[in-house]
């Protein structure tokens, strides 16, 4: 037996199989004792797997036109601690939320507070798009760069938003689940789980009728057992550019050497 997990996001299936270890162990033989070193991969399995399902939220939630902001701070008025960072996140959100209410301008949003590695703290946040002079009046205690999103694939986006998508090591752990805030009206995309009755899944699936297989990849997870994963991209989607495509390959497949217990990265395109 395995799970397959299948969530669709904008008409693209992510599909995700491993075979859990239940499945492995004689009906009625028990499960060898916990390690140290297994709880250690567990937590580093529940991280990335919370990391994934907030990359969802962004991919399903916003898209080309949004506007990608980052808030920095003048020398004088940078926060001494992350609790004061994330007490002036927290009022920066309130502001905007009252200014966009009387302009009659539902807010969406998702945020990130960050350390950079000489120390510096600075906001990133994706929006819904709005009179952008509204921005700039509410936050006082530095600049903001404005930016709108300029592709439908927001991948690469989100991944830098939960700390994946960079080679500074110092910025990959500022960013932790504690650092985000997201508003309370976004989609949260549905995973679908089911049970396989089968003894193992095909390391080349078959794409369902009016889809294309992309980005398969296969792997074994720190206790030995195979899991897979790769997107089902409707026919009718256009073809993304191939060079850019190898890149983020080649990005996954190093990340996966390093990281060969998860088998929970995102990973389309």
């Amino acid at each position: 037996m395995y799970i397959k997990e299948t969530c669709e996001i904008r008409g693209v299936k992510e599909v995700y199989k491993f075979t859990p270890w239940r499945s492995v162990y004689p009906k009625g033989e028990k499960r060898a004792q916990k390690t140290k070193a297994t709880t250690e991969a567990q937590k580093k399995v529940n991280e990335r797997r919370a990391k994934q399902n907030k990359q969802r939220i962004i991919r399903a939630n916003f898209e080309k036109g949004d506007l990608w902001l980052t808030f920095t701070y003048m020398k004088e008025n940078r926060p001494d601690s992350i609790d004061r960072a994330k007490a002036d996140r927290k009022n920066l959100l309130d502001k905007l939320r009252k200014a966009l209410q009387k302009e009659g301008i539902e807010f969406k949003y998702v945020c990130v507070t960050e350390i950079g590695s000489k120390g510096g703290v600075h906001h990133h946040m994706i929006m819904k798009p709005c009179v952008t002079s509204i921005i700039a009046d509410i936050w006082k205690l530095g600049g903001v760069h404005i930016e709108h999103v300029y592709t439908e694939d927001l991948e690469r986006l989100a991944r830098y938003m939960t700390g994946d998508d960079t080679k500074d090591e110092h910025q990959r752990h500022s960013v932790t689940l504690e650092s985000w805030s997201k508003s309370r009206n976004l989609i949260v995309p549905e995973v679908k789980r089911e049970r396989i009755h089968a003894r193992s899944f095909s390391k080349t699936p078959k794409p369902e009728a009016g889809y294309r297989l992309e980005n398969l990849q296969n792997g074994i997870n720190a206790w030995g057992y195979e899991w897979q994963r790769y997107n089902l991209v409707p026919n009718h989607y256009g073809v993304r550019n191939n060079k850019r495509q190898e890149q983020n390959a080649n990005l996954r497949k190093n990340e996966d050497v390093k990281n060969i217990w998860s088998g929970l990265y995102p990973f389309r395109e």
